[in-house]
C-alpha cells in the first residue's frame, strides 16, 4: 500500500508525496494549499462533521477518499492510534533562493532565517521549523546529514507547521555560505563553548541563525565561517540546553516580531 511505504525516506522522495496525519495536520496542509491526494479514512471519520468538512475541502481540490475499515487504517498509519484517517499530500519544494531575502538589502524591517545543520532526531528539527515560523523566520534551510523534513515524526514535532513554512533541504554549505554572503545577511552561531554571551549583542538587520546537532554541534567549517559565535548565559552547575531549547531562545532574541514592535 503506498501510504504505509511513505513512512519511509525512499519513497516519499520517488512518489514526492508524504503522509499527513492528525485532523490538524489535515488542516494545515490545507490551508497551506498543499495538494491532498489520497485520504483513507473509517466510517467514524467520515460522519464526523468537523472531519467530512476538511474532507469535502481535500475532494474540492481533487483528493481521492478511500472509505475502509479501522484496521485498514491502522495498518497504514506511522502512529499507533491514528485519528480515523491517514492521507498523502504533495511535498511543497522550495529552492535556496525562495528562501532567502532578495540580494538588494533594501528591503523594509528586519530578516531572519535559520539553518539546520546535521539534526538528525526527527522530534529537535520539527520543534525547530515550529519555534521559527512562530517567531517570524522567513524559512529555514538544511545542511546533508540533516533528518527528511517531511518524515511522520518531524511533521509531528512541528505541529505540521513544516507544511506552510518554506524549506530548503539538503543544501551544500558552501553554496549556502556564499549566497548568504552575497545577500547580506550576518551568519549567527550558537554554541555552548563561546566566550561571548547573547545579552548585549546587538543583532543587525538580517540574520541567519545556525544551529546543530545535539552533542557533535555544527560541523567545524560552518562553525568556522560564522561572524560571530554565541552561548546562551546560565548557572555554572547547569547542563547546557537542548538544541530545540537554547534555538528557541535565540530565535526569540532576534525575532523580526519584536524587533520591529
Amino acid at each position: 500500500m503506498l501510504l504505509r511505504k511513505l513512512a519511509m525516506k525512499k519513497h516519499r522522495l520517488r512518489e514526492g508525496l508524504t503522509l499527513i496525519e492528525g485532523v490538524r495536520a489535515l488542516r494545515t496542509a490545507l490551508d497551506a494549499g498543499i495538494p491532498v491526494e489520497i485520504i483513507l479514512a473509517d466510517e467514524d471519520f467520515l460522519g464526523d462533521p468537523i472531519a467530512a468538512a476538511l474532507v469535502a475541502r481535500a475532494e474540492e481540490s481533487g483528493a481521492l477518499v478511500l472509505p475502509a475499515a479501522r484496521e485498514v487504517v491502522e495498518s497504514a498509519a506511522s502512529v499507533a492510534t491514528p485519528q480515523g484517517f491517514v492521507a498523502a499530500g504533495r511535498v511543497p519544494r522550495f529552492e535556496l533562493a525562495d528562501v532567502l531575502s532578495a540580494e538588494d538589502p533594501g528591503m523594509p524591517g528586519p530578516e531572519l532565517v535559520l539553518i539546520a545543520d546535521r539534526i538528525s532526531d526527527p522530534g529537535n528539527l520539527g520543534a525547530l521549523i515550529r519555534s521559527a515560523a512562530a517567531l517570524g523566520a522567513s524559512g529555514y534551510v538544511t545542511t546533508p546529514g540533516t533528518v527528511d523534513a517531511f518524515s511522520p515524526r518531524v511533521v509531528r514535532a512541528s505541529a505540521a507547521t513544516v507544511f506552510s513554512a518554506p524549506g530548503a533541504e539538503g543544501v551544500e554549505p558552501g553554496h549556502l555560505l556564499d549566497e548568504l554572503r552575497r545577500r547580506g545577511y550576518s551568519v549567527v552561531a550558537s554554541s555552548p563553548d563561546s566566550d561571548r554571551e547573547l545579552d548585549g549583542y546587538e543583532p543587525p538587520s538580517r540574520i541567519a541563525l545556525l544551529v546543530g546537532e545535539e552533542g557533535s554541534g555544527l560541523s567545524p567549517n560552518m562553525l568556522d565561517s560564522a561572524d560571530v559565535v554565541l552561548r546562551i548565559p546560565m548557572v555554572p552547575a547547569a547542563e547546557s540546553l537542548n538544541v530545540a531549547s537554547a534555538s528557541a531562545i535565540f530565535l526569540h532574541a532576534f525575532s523580526p516580531l519584536r524587533r520591529n514592535g
